[in-house]
């Protein structure tokens, strides 16, 4: 594969992708919404497009004239807090975006590989099993932004079916790592033990129920997991990026302890609780694993030490408002 467009390109994982992406010597166009990438991914794509994939016409454009033999589908409204707050801004986001990707490949008719990045919660409370979700599951999603990613799944299927479009599915789990954002739990705890380590005052952290279980994966891996996928994965299927381990959030918090050897203290406060989200949510790898031959390289205790590092680098500057302080949440 010679050349691919990633949407959300300036995202999270989207500039972990386009490094992936360049390291294998694929050309890479990407888009961005409002945030432009960092200088140094910028130079790694060929080229950047300013894009709202709720567009249509834009889409359409971008798609017919860069020809893409593959695209890698992150644009989103990713954070589930916002999403369920904004039911019909998430709604015409991750289901009407992916629709006019899709839709551009197919009024294009390009030999195109589409890759949606969907999410575990589309499983919401089914039964995991001793092994985790697998593929084979009914969506089952519990709130509006599981809907919405079930929903775009749907879609998938159906032009997968209806136009023969070379369309397959990474649903992806809990992924964490350098240059994440403070919306998901690994990140906002190493910010704020950074600061406490950076002041050399003692940190008190707000967090919901340490005692739910994730199944957590380096970001590096699973964008490694997205390019396999590309090359080898099977048309019209759904693939879990995942570990398939269960990590209690209050071992996470004993780790980064470890790490830093920093005595935060731990305060519950049911602001941070997300909801109704089921206790355990860990995924089965095993058909990732069987096709592609994909499997996370990167210990959780080095990602949990890469992320303290990228926070401390960036405490610099950083102007968030008491209130946020010591707020740390699930998405």
């Amino acid at each position: 594969m010679r050349r691919v467009l990633v949407t959300g390109g300036a995202g999270f994982a989207g500039q972990h992708l386009v490094e992936e992406l360049s390291a294998r010597g694929i050309s890479t166009v990407a888009t961005y919404y409002r945030t432009p990438p960092s200088q140094a991914v910028r130079r790694l794509a060929q080229d950047w497009f300013q894009c709202d994939i709720r567009d249509t016409v834009a889409m359409r454009e971008v798609v017919a004239r860069e020809k893409p033999e593959g695209i890698v589908h992150l644009a989103a409204m990713s954070v589930p807090r916002e999403a369920n707050a904004q039911p019909n801004e998430a709604i015409q986001t991750n289901v009407g975006g992916w629709l006019n990707v899709v839709d551009a490949v197919h009024r294009a008719d390009l030999e195109c590989r589409c890759i949606l990045i969907s999410s575990c919660q589309v499983y919401g409370h089914g039964v995991t099993g001793t092994a985790g979700f697998h593929e084979e599951l009914p969506h089952q999603p519990y709130d509006t932004y599981g809907a919405t990613r079930a929903s775009a799944e749907l879609l998938a299927q159906a032009y997968h079916r209806q136009h023969n479009a070379d369309v397959l599915i990474a649903r992806a789990f809990d992924h964490c790592g350098p240059r994440q954002g403070p919306h998901d739990f690994v990140s906002r705890l190493a910010r704020q033990v950074a600061r406490s380590i950076k002041s050399k005052a003692p940190a008190v952290v707000s967090v919901g129920d340490l005692d739910v279980q994730r199944d957590f994966t380096d970001v590096r891996d699973v964008v490694r997991a997205y390019a396999d996928l590309l090359l080898h994965g099977e048309s019209g299927r759904v693939y879990n990026v995942c570990s398939g381990v269960a990590v209690f959030l209050r071992d996470v918090v004993d780790l980064v302890r470890e790490l830093t050897s920093s005595d935060f203290r731990v305060t519950a406060d049911a602001h941070w609780t997300a909801g109704r989200q089921p206790q355990a949510i860990f995924g089965d790898p095993g058909y990732i694993r069987d096709t592609t031959g994909w499997s996370p390289e990167i210990p959780l205790i080095d990602t949990l030490s890469d992320t303290l590092y990228y926070w401390q680098e960036r405490l610099d500057g950083d102007t968030e408002s008491s209130q946020e302080k010591t707020a740390i949440y699930l998405s």
